[in-house]
């Protein structure tokens, strides 16, 4: 996701925002010759890095999430930084960080056994929380079920362990259902995890466009009889809390989605079935932004 996020700034033309006054020196010319360690960066980080935070209906990014390149010298310091957005927004949120990262410490990065001056990619995620505080429901266990819609397959898992997949397969065009057990403990610490995401709370819809995106993704939440929808794609990007984003992760392991979509779909690209089209209006006012294909993100850690 890194490298898509990089490119895709690159690839729009977008300068660095303004560096805060004591904040390291713009990264450069001779800088970007310098070498770039195999290993990731977190493993060397002396330090925490946090998501940046706003609150509904305050100053936002259009688009969420910056890239920080770096230039770290063989104790480790600072030596420049580069911070790319793909938005420009200049929120006091990116200003503070900007600041920080003077002060960002590492392990020596080594190349060929040696501590050695490299070029390095940070990335520091955005959210956008709930302005205010919609407490989820509650019901007995039984009466709750969840459905996870993806482009081209969809899966509905319910409290009482039985669960539904259903996928299109590609080379027939039909429709395929299975029908199987969940473990209705792991169910259970799902709709938990919902609830400290806040889930109720949550905007109902988080979208950024990519080039040749496929179409939306939706998780209905059905907590006897009360419904929460939210529909999302490029959920970083559109500043969903990482806490509901692991949430939903969580969530396709519980209802096995990559086991079942292994099994029964021949190919990685699937057409949008109209029955998952996202039942909540989504605002197209964004506009596209221009990236190169987008690939597989890694899989995304609680706070980040």
């Amino acid at each position: 996701m890194k490298t898509i996020l990089m490119a895709m700034a690159l690839a729009a033309g977008l300068a660095s925002p303004v560096m805060a006054q004591d904040a390291p020196r713009l990264c450069g010319g001779s800088d970007y010759n310098l070498p770039v360690p195999d290993d990731e960066p977190a493993d060397h980080r002396q330090f925490t890095v946090q998501p940046l935070v706003y609150v509904e209906g305050h100053k936002t990014p259009g688009v969420y999430g910056i890239d920080i390149d770096l230039v770290v010298d063989e104790s480790g310091q600072v030596v420049c930084a580069s911070p790319k957005t793909l938005d420009g927004t200049d929120t006091a949120q990116r200003r503070t960080l900007y600041r920080q990262v003077a002060g960002w410490r590492y392990t020596p990065f080594l190349i060929d056994g040696r501590a050695a001056r490299v070029m390095v990619m940070e990335r520091t995620e955005e959210e956008v929380r709930p302005a205010r505080h919609v407490a989820m429901p509650t019901a007995a266990l039984s009466r709750i079920s969840v459905r996870l819609s993806f482009p081209g397959n969809t899966a509905v898992i319910r409290g009482d362990g039985t669960a539904e997949f259903a996928a299109i397969d590609i080379t027939t065009g039909k429709t395929i259902r299975n029908r199987y057990a969940i473990d209705p403990g792991e169910f259970a610490a799902f709709v938990e995890r919902l609830r400290g995401a806040d889930a109720w709370s949550l905007a109902p819809n988080y979208v950024r466009s990519l080039p040749d995106d496929m179409g939306m993704n939706e998780i209905r939440i059905d907590i006897g009889g009360q419904v929460k929808t939210i529909v999302w794609r490029h959920a970083d990007l559109a500043g969903m809390p990482g806490a509901m984003i692991t949430a939903i992760e969580e969530g396709r392991r519980v209802a096995r989605f990559d086991d079942w979509q292994r099994s029964i779909i021949p190919m990685p690209s699937i057409p949008v079935p109209p029955q998952i089209e996202p039942t909540v209006p989504v605002r197209q006012s964004d506009p596209p932004i221009p990236a190169p294909q987008p690939s597989p993100a890694p899989a995304r850690t609680p706070g980040r």
